[in-house]
This record gives C-alpha cells, sequence and structure tokens, in this order.
C-alpha cells in the first residue's frame, strides 16, 4: 500500500474512494499505488505534496495546479513525465486541495512562498536539476517564479502573464467591464479581505470542456476538494502582484506551452508577452487545443515538455 493510500486514509477517508475512482476512469490505477503524500512546511502552514519518486539522480518536475483545482488533478499529465524518467512533485498551494489554510484564502505572493518550499523540498530530496511548471494560474505564478528564484534550471508555463501589465484585463471573464471599474474596486477588496466570491464569477468555467466531466463547472461543483469561492484578497492579488523583475530581465530559459484555442488566454497576448523574453526561451502552440489540454489531451502536450526537458537537464 502506497504512503499517498495510508494518507488518505487517515486525514481523509470520505475520499479515498473518489480518488480511486478517478484513477480508474483515467487509466492510472498503477499511479494511484506509486505516488506518495509527503509535506512541506512554509509560514506555518503544511503544503501537501504529491510525490512520483524515479530516482535520487534524476531530474525533478515541480507541478503549480490552476485556479481552483489541485496536484493531482493533472496526474493523467504527470504519467508522461515519470514514465520518461521525471521525479514530478506536485504541490498543493495553501487554500487548495490537502495543504493547510481556509479553502480560498491566499495570495499570489504566498503561493510564490510555497513554490519556494517545494523547490527546497526537491532539491534536498533529490538534486538540484529541478524545473517549474504550472498551468493557467499556476502557469502565472511559475512565470513569476522565473522572474524571483535562480535555482530553477527552467520553467515550463502553459500560459503566462504580467498581471500589472496593460493588458492584463483581457484574462477576466469581462475584460471591458475590468478595465473601467479596476480603480473603484480595488479600494474594496483591502478594505474586506476575507468575502468571498464564486470563482465562476470571474472565469467563465462552463465554456472549458473537461475529459469525462463535460466541462470544468462540472468539476468543480462535483469534486470534494476544488474551490467554488476564493477570498476577495486573492482576487485584489490577481490585480496588484508585481513580477520581481521586468520580463526582459529573466535568465531562467522558458518553455511556452499555448493552446491554439484556449477560451481564457488569447494568443496575441501570450505572444506579446513572449516577444518581451530576452533569455534562452521556446513556445509552442497547440492548435484546436484548448485550456484542459493537460488534462483532455496529456499525450500531444508532453512530448515537447519532455524533449525540453532532455535539452535542459
Amino acid at each position: 500500500m502506497s504512503v499517498f493510500t495510508v494518507e488518505l486514509k487517515q486525514d481523509y477517508p470520505e475520499i479515498e474512494g473518489y480518488f480511486q475512482k478517478l484513477a480508474e476512469i483515467f487509466d492510472l490505477a498503477h499511479l494511484f499505488h506509486i505516488v506518495e503524500g509527503d509535506h512541506t512546511i512554509k509560514s506555518g502552514k503544511r503544503i501537501h505534496l504529491d510525490v512520483f519518486s524515479v530516482s535520487k539522480d534524476a531530474p525533478t518536475v515541480i507541478f503549480i495546479p490552476g485556479t481552483g483545482t489541485y496536484s493531482l488533478c493533472y496526474t493523467p499529465f504527470y504519467r508522461y513525465l515519470y514514465e520518461a524518467g521525471y521525479n514530478v512533485v506536485g504541490f498543493d498551494p495553501r487554500g487548495h486541495g490537502r495543504s493547510e489554510g481556509e479553502k480560498g484564502d491566499y495570495t499570489l505572493s504566498e503561493i510564490m512562498l510555497d513554490a519556494e518550499a517545494a523547490i527546497s523540498y526537491a532539491i534536498d530530496r533529490f538534486n538540484p536539476e529541478v524545473s517549474l511548471m504550472g498551468c493557467s494560474q499556476g502557469g502565472i505564478l511559475a512565470f513569476y517564479m522565473a522572474a524571483r528564484d535562480t535555482r530553477l534550471k527552467s520553467v515550463i508555463c502553459q500560459n503566462f502573464a504580467d498581471l500589472m501589465g496593460k493588458n492584463s484585463h483581457r484574462l477576466s471573464r469581462h475584460p471591458r467591464a475590468t478595465l473601467f471599474l479596476k480603480p473603484f474596486l480595488m479600494p474594496i477588496l483591502e478594505s474586506f479581505p476575507e468575502k468571498s466570491l464564486p470563482v465562476e464569477s470571474y472565469i467563465n468555467l462552463r465554456q472549458i470542456p473537461l475529459k469525462y466531466f463535460g466541462n470544468l463547472h462540472n468539476f468543480l461543483e462535483k469534486d470534494p476538494l476544488a474551490l467554488k469561492h476564493i477570498k476577495w484578497k486573492a482576487i485584489r492579488s490577481l490585480a496588484s502582484t508585481e513580477m520581481d523583475k521586468p520580463i526582459h530581465q529573466i535568465e531562467v530559459p522558458i518553455l511556452g506551452l499555448q493552446p491554439g484555442a484556449d477560451e481564457i488566454f488569447p494568443l496575441d497576448y501570450i505572444q506579446g508577452i513572449y516577444d518581451q523574453l530576452t533569455c534562452k526561451k521556446q513556445l509552442e502552440i497547440f492548435p484546436g487545443l484548448g485550456h484542459a489540454m493537460l488534462v483532455n489531451n496529456p499525450e500531444l502536450v508532453a512530448p515537447k515538455v519532455v524533449d525540453w526537458l532532455k535539452e535542459i537537464h
């Protein structure tokens, strides 16, 4: 019995069967018995880790999940990295999944601290050959970490953004309203940081197809660990978090992964950010694929990532 299965029985007995069912649906039962549940501590919070260990000498990919989700949601993609010979360490940011903290209570700066702790964990447990990867909000955070943590050998982002850039309002569900109302909303968000709002109020979850669930809305509604609401402080951080250095000064190599039919991140927006990079870089566009491609189409995305990792490590 894996450490992960033991942890589920101890900490989350009501969802052990749920995870086993998902593993069977996605034909991942063999990984369910391999993954090890572990944790690291940051700012007094217990940050949950899902560890797929190949060997102490293998390079490691650390993964940051997207809005409302948690690490194990991306196991269909992890499978390809693990089978290609890479350790994988996925983590649930504070306020997400099985990590400590009230659900939806976080800021992007706090999640970057969690990422730093996960990087330290991977270096201490395995070796310094570490790449960081993220999807959606996790992709933005991975991009921000490229400007922050020089321990990283590379960063891989499905989607990225400069949240203080002039076009960042285009990523919201209501771009024009966001652009107009932002100056008025920021003081309100700051005054009432503990209030919450539905994730669906700023992301149209129903327009994002998701394998076996129909769409992302259905998944978040049914999943026992997914976030339905987030704090106003989190929303404010999405509109006010600055990068540690300008985009053109980033030195960590970056691989961008962009769905050609992404329902949230416009391709021309991503291209505009990518063009500012002066580091070693590569942008892979996947025509016809949508925002959930790491779950819906991992077999199409993983080879590009593995090729990049072979070059980097």
